[in-house]
Parts: structure tokens; sequence; C-alpha cells
């Protein structure tokens, strides 16, 4: 059964108004005499909807967005749209985002929703409804330096649950504390943010081989904004074994980590010196398992921290 949208005046009459005068009841360019803000301005109108925000739509904010500068029209967007308007009536961004919308729904947030995940984000959620800015304004939610806190909406402090109740890592609140997350904050627009290690619309886990965090992906996805550390790693004996399918080599977040990546002069980072023989270089170096499948030569790490330069580095590091 088919439910409808009750606004707080009868439109009725708005609309026998609109076919006395010879307007067109469906919309068309936008402006101050488009038939549907003559009803979708007035908040009056939508008082007792329970979310009249939702519904209230005026010229001043429909012109400012990129839509608004195009001049497309409220039906290029709502299309066939009845009335009176059905109830939780959906717009549609495929008529010119066809192809966007396709890497949307091969990636997991577009599974996610597919699956009827009422927790999934759809274009509004990242972009915004009718002020919609490009990702080029400062202004945007999707603009660089803003991204990580559209993203954090979901991936944040309360952390991001599936559908099947599986509580995922709180990734926001790691990345804000990384060099970054830092650069960001600051405003820096080259420092790295989500969509440059996740992709924008083809968000793919990491166990898929197309995902940029895919394992075999992942230093020439860092490459991009280090691409003379790539080249220093792909010709590593990690690099070309990893390259070589032996996917126990690390790769970058192995070392770096993955969204808590702190500078090498941080006490902190798994990386700074006083900490990369045990935590780091020994997690595999130290592993008798590791150790024992690839035959690799027992007790270095031990015997790097019984060295002169196994006691010392601890020691000049902390008093650095």
């Amino acid at each position: 059964m088919t439910h409808f949208l009750r606004p707080s005046i009868d439109v009725r009459m708005v609309w026998l108004v609109l076919s006395v005068l010879g307007l067109p009841q469906s919309g068309t360019a936008q402006g101050p005499g488009d038939p549907c803000l003559m009803c979708h301005s007035m908040p009056a109108m939508f008082e007792t909807t329970g979310d009249p925000d939702r519904f209230v739509v005026t010229h001043e904010s429909l012109s400012g967005s990129a839509h608004g500068d195009l001049g497309l029209s409220c039906s290029s967007c709502h299309q066939n749209m009845e009335f009176p308007h059905p109830e939780g009536a959906k717009a549609t961004c495929s008529p010119c985002h066809s192809g966007i919308e396709t890497e949307f729904a091969e990636s997991l947030h577009g599974y996610a929703l597919a699956r009827g995940n009422d927790r999934a984000p759809d274009c509004t959620t990242c972009h915004g409804t009718h002020q919609i800015l490009p990702s080029t304004d400062p202004r945007s939610q999707t603009h660089k330096v803003r991204l990580p806190n559209t993203c954090g909406a979901c991936h944040g402090e309360v952390g991001l649950l599936t559908d099947q109740y599986v509580r995922l890592p709180q990734s926001f609140q790691q990345y804000v504390l990384s060099v970054h997350g830092e650069g960001t904050t600051r405003g820096i627009a080259a420092a790295a943010s989500c969509s440059d290690c996740h992709s924008v619309h083809a968000v793919r886990g990491s166990a898929d081989p197309l995902s940029r965090i895919y394992p075999m992906n992942v230093a020439s996805t860092c490459g991009q904004c280090h691409p003379d550390i790539q080249l220093e790693y792909d010709r590593s004996i990690h690099g070309r074994a990893l390259q070589a399918g032996v996917t126990d080599s690390p790769t970058c977040t192995d070392c770096h980590g993955e969204h808590l990546i702190l500078s090498p002069e941080d006490p902190e980072a798994k990386v700074s010196g006083a900490r990369q023989a045990i935590e780091t270089c020994g997690e595999c170096h130290n592993d008798p398992l590791i150790i024992s499948k690839y035959g690799l030569q027992d007790g270095v790490v031990g015997t790097y921290l019984d060295s002169y330069h196994g006691w010392a580095t601890p020691v000049s590091y902390t008093h650095l």
C-alpha cells in the first residue's frame, strides 16, 4: 500500500492556482517561480511532517550548489514524481552519474545498502541533499580536508556495526592522531585523506584484488605520495617476495600501521629506532613459524639486542 506525504496546507489549491495561471505542474529550471519551490520553500507547509527540514528547499540553497550552477530542474533528480508525492520517494543520481553509480554498487557501501543495512551510506550521506558542492570547494563535505569528518560520522567513536552487528575498528580516531590526520586537520590538502587510500566511490575490502588496500596493491597506493620510497620497497627483498606471491612478506602497512601512522621520530611509532627490532622486524624475524617456513636464520633479533648496537639504540633514542 502506497502512503502519501500529507503537508500541513492543502496543496491541491496550489496546483489549482498553477493550472489557472498556466504554469507547469512539474519541476522545470530552478528559479523563484519554480512550481516545486512554490510549496517546498514554505516551512509552514511541512510543520506536521515530523521532519520539516527534509522537505524545505529554497532558491537560495539551490542556486549556490553544483546542480544549481548547472541550471538543473527538480525533476532531473526527482523523476516521475506523482502528486500527491508518495512517502519515502527517492531521488536518483544515475541519469547524470551512471558510471559512478556502477562503481558504488560494486563497493562495500553499495553491497551493504543492497543487503538492506539501514546504516549503509547512500549518495546523500556523503554529498548532502540540495546544497551539494563540488569536492574542490573547501565548504564541501567531500573536500579533501573535510572528508575524514564525513567518513568519521560512520567510522567514528561509536564504532561501525555491520548488518550482522559485527563491530569494526574505530579507524577515524586512529587516523586523526596520525601524521596524515594531523595534516588534514591543519588544512594541508597534500596530506593523505580517506579517498586517497580507499578510493572515492569504489571502496573495496582488503581481501578484494581490485582494492587499493589489497596487500599486493598497498605499495602503489602509498606510492602516489611516496614514489621514491615505493621504488626502494619494490627493489627490496620484501617487495620482490610479495610480488612473487609470498603473502607473508610485509608491505607498508605491516610496518607503519594502517590508520595510526606516526612519524619515525615519534617514540610511539612502530618504526621508531627504539622499537623496530622487537616490535616491527621481530614480528616476523622472531616468529618460529615464519623462520621455519622460509628457512630464515634463527636468533637474529636476539643477537642484535645483545650487541652494542642493540643495547645502544633504545638508549640513544630515549635521550634524543
